[in-house]
């Protein structure tokens, strides 16, 4: 049986997390305003995270049900 490929998925959520954080470090460094910086990294890690779960659970179910 095959499914998402979930090492990927783990891999692409890691490579969020780290973009985030110096997207909002390098913000924070040229805005000199340390609130803003990382409101962005939340939003982010929290809206792209919601994008790939979503993805995760459509292929997943898309394999389940191809075998029902």
């Amino acid at each position: 049986m095959e499914g998402p490929n979930k090492p990927a998925i783990c891999f692409a959520l890691l490579i969020v997390l780290v973009l985030s954080f110096i997207t909002a470090v390098v913000y924070d460094v040229i805005v000199k305003a340390r609130d803003s910086g990382f409101g962005i990294g939340q939003w982010m890690v929290a809206a792209l995270t919601v994008a790939l779960s979503t993805l995760y659970f459509s292929l997943e179910d898309e394999v389940t049900t191809s075998f029902d």
